[in-house]
């Protein structure tokens, strides 16, 4: 019952304090700021972005970097994302647990060929052609504030140029994550993500961007099938601008307590539609592994992530 209380007094503050009106009606051609239309998450990018679920958390909420709460030693990660549609991510993170809780420091880097710019169907005409390169810092912060319950903030800043113009954007998440205890392996979380203002290319420009506010809840499901063998189920409900809403289904299964196969399943989205990934662990490190094809013959996704535990 208190977890319960605690989720209702997220959702109502968080509604009460931001102008979710404005978010959802902005339209959603969000030129650019890559870096938001990708999970922070080295793990969850090995599930691609059909996949949205964090490794061991419900769908990403702890905001954190670095996979937060669930790997609360000294750690380093690095994310590597190439498109055939022609872009590029990467992503460097660190994170150490100070305060009672983890911190995450992550710098991002990404780059594109020249592309048609599309609003969310990629099925109508193009609005014309677009080229960046974007660099992001981002600080999180995650702390169990009770027994299985943890709260998680982010700060991020982007900046992208594109040709001879550019821009900044600074934007903020939060995030709970609640695990029940009257039900093994069970976790609900709730998150707010990518809250920012209007950005320009410059004062005279009268087109303006706003970043793509993302409302996402879910739940997950850990079983534990025998010593060696366990899987994780999840479920996502995404709603993006004033985008159509998403459900994403994603399930990680680990054999031998060192291999791991995923995969995701998204629903009501235009470009994509699955994503299946591998992974493979030590005491120390590991690596995963993940591809995400388009629709529409846009390309492909392919994601790799090392993390090492110090």
């Amino acid at each position: 019952m208190k977890r319960l209380f605690i989720l209702f007094i997220f959702i109502y503050v968080s509604i009460n304090s931001l102008t979710l009106d404005e978010f959802f009606n902005a339209q959603s051609i969000n030129v650019g700021f890559s870096f938001l239309k990708t999970s922070p998450d080295p793990v969850c990018l090995s599930l691609g972005d059909a996949g949205t679920a964090g490794y061991k958390s419900s769908s990403n909420f702890l905001i954190n970097p670095a996979s937060p709460a669930f790997i609360t030693d000294k750690s380093a990660a690095f994310s590597y994302r190439y498109s055939l549609s022609a872009l590029n991510i990467s992503f460097v993170s660190l994170q150490m647990p100070i305060l009672s809780g983890v911190l995450s420091i992550s710098t991002g880097y990404s780059s594109s060929d020249t592309i048609p710019l599309r609003n969310e169907y990629p099925t109508s005409d193009h609005l014309g052609l677009y080229r960046f390169s974007s660099f992001s810092v981002g600080i999180a912060y995650s702390k169990e504030i009770v027994k299985g319950i943890y709260i998680g903030l982010l700060g991020r800043s982007i900046s992208e140029i594109s040709y001879d113009l550019s821009k900044t954007a600074f934007v903020g998440g939060a995030g709970l994550l609640m695990d029940f205890e009257r039900v093994k392996g069970f976790s609900v979380g709730v998150s707010l993500l990518n809250m920012g203002g209007r950005v320009r290319y410059d004062e005279g420009n009268t087109d303006y961007i706003i970043p793509p506010f993302t409302l996402r809840a879910g739940v997950r499901e850990y079983i534990r099938i025998s010593d060696n063998m366990n899987t994780t189920v999840m479920a996502d409900f995404i709603k993006i601008n004033d985008q159509k809403y998403k459900l994403s289904f994603s399930d990680e299964f680990e054999i031998l307590g060192n291999f791991t196969v995923r995969g995701g399943y998204i629903f009501n989205d235009p470009t994509r539609f699955f994503s299946l990934g591998v992974g493979m662990k030590t005491d120390r490190l590991r690596i995963d592994y993940a591809f995400s094809p388009y629709t529409y013959n846009l390309g492909i996704d392919n994601s790799i992530s090392l993390t090492y535990m110090f």
